[in-house]
């Protein structure tokens, strides 16, 4: 066991360009390095803070600065060869100031270990264009079980790759990322468009089993985001992969979200703010759940599933794009429920689903889906339309307001619409192409139009 300190001596008011290296290598390794000033850098390729052997704990505390912690090249490296079954790498990293760095921490179990083999927290506060390049969780065998910790506070800050890669097929086993941004043009940036219409990379959280084996089961992204024009990006690949808490506060943020695994959940439990872009992709067995709160307007936001899929998308505010895609996973036939709640003035919704679908869609508001107007035109049942194509389809749609407008088309069998509207001048087209079809259209209010087709 070893105790390491950098500290300034009595009287001196900081300590510039200190260097501190660590090699520990057996059982119960301990280190703690402390560095106040300007320019520190604790662990680089050539000095590298090293612990090699199981129960390896590491405090580094940064006050200042410019101060660095991993420089590139494994600066910073915990690591179990032994493949113990209570293996457990435990890493604490604290910085206060201004641009400060932690270019590369990797913690690496091999064996396995029953709960947290790698544990990782980091803390940059009270400064800005602080940087996280490069964080590897690695459990090679085994049990997972690697968290995560990082908060960052100040303007102007980055994480450029957070990863953890695990190679398990254990139930009730994760992968646990715990991220909190506070502050503006944190990312930086990238990300626009639907959120990179989402193989999602800027500020980046990855979560996998080494090989992309969709058999590494149990990974979970907590993430909260309160400011303006913030980037990030998340990516799961394993069984299981969740997201627990995403809230994001704040305007011009983009977050884009892909899980590709056999169950995927995405909560994104609160979104308050206007002109934000919101990605969300999943393939296999998957869930999503979006609720833009307050008066959120000017959003846009995609929801892209293939699979077995279901969507709830809530939206209060004005002139926001909410578009949801339900699809076959390799031309198998999939079940698509989506769940769509406006409230607002001049926002436009559009639903594709292929399968075996279903849809409610509940708009309350004036102008909703009214881009230049289609007045009977089914040439424009592109814009702002729902669509349905396969079997069983079901569609049921109520509109509350003046002049908006509702275009709904059904291409399968069994096909069966419904539509209520109240208010006045708004328009409704439904069109279905198959067999067995059926519709009801209830309009109350002056100067509604409606086409059906069959």
């Amino acid at each position: 066991m070893a105790f390491l300190l950098s500290m300034p001596v009595a009287g001196q008011t900081q300590n510039i360009e200190n260097s501190t290296v660590i090699d520990q290598n057996g059982a119960d390794n301990a280190a703690v390095v402390d560095q106040i000033g300007l320019g520190n850098i604790a662990g680089t390729e050539d000095l590298i803070l090293f612990q090699e052997g199981y129960h390896n704990s590491l405090v580094i505390r940064q006050d200042g600065n410019a101060n660095q912690i991993g420089t590139t090249g494994s600066g910073l490296l915990q690591r179990n060869s032994f493949g113990r079954f209570d293996s457990q790498n435990r890493a604490t990293i604290r910085q206060q100031g201004n641009n400060n760095r932690v270019d590369e921490v990797v913690q690496r179990v091999l064996g396995p270990v029953p709960t947290d083999a790698n544990s990782l927290t980091i803390e940059q506060n009270g400064g800005d264009g602080n940087v996280i390049q490069r964080i590897d969780q690695n459990q090679q065998s085994g049990m997972p079980g690697q968290s995560a910790d990082v908060t960052m506070t100040g303007f102007g800050n980055r994480i450029d790759m957070l990863q953890q890669e695990s190679a398990s097929d254990l139930l009730d086993e994760s992968n646990d990322v715990f991220l909190l941004i506070t502050g503006d043009n944190n990312g930086t940036t990238a990300l626009r468009g639907y959120a990179g219409f989402t193989g999602a990379i800027a500020s980046t959280l990855i979560q996998r089993r080494g090989t992309e084996d969709t058999g590494a089961n149990g990974n979970l992204a907590n993430l909260e985001i309160l400011g303006n024009s913030n980037a990030f990006g998340i990516l799961q690949r394993g069984r299981i992969n969740r997201t627990g808490a995403i809230v994001i506060t704040g305007d011009g943020n983009a977050i884009g979200i892909e899980q590709d695994g056999t169950e995927n959940d995405i909560v994104l439990s609160l979104v308050e703010g206007n002109d934000n872009e919101i990605g969300l992709s999943q393939l296999g067995t998957n869930v999503a759940i979006l609720s833009l709160q307050g008066s959120s307007s000017r959003n846009k936001v995609l929801i892209d599933q293939m699979g077995t899929n279901d969507a709830l998308t809530e939206i209060a505010g004005d002139r926001n794009v909410i578009t949801t895609r339900q699809g076959l996973e390799a031309g198998l036939g999939g079940t698509n429920q989506a769940e769509t709640r406006v409230t607002g003035d001049d926002n436009r919704a559009d639903l594709l689903q292929s399968g075996r679908n279903s849809a409610l869609i509940l708009i309350e508001g004036n102008g909703n889906n009214n881009t230049t107007g289609f007045s009977m035109d089914l040439a424009d049942l592109a814009v702002g339309s729902y669509e349905q194509r396969g079997f069983g389809n079901s569609a049921s749609v109520a509109v509350l307001g003046d002049a908006n407008m509702s275009a709904l088309l059904q291409n399968g069998l069994d096909n069966s619409i419904l539509l209520s509207v109240q208010g006045n001048e708004n328009e409704a087209v439904l069109r279905q192409i198959g067999n067995g079809n059926a519709a009801g259209l209830t309009q109350n209010g002056i100067a509604n139009i409606a086409l059906i087709q069959q």
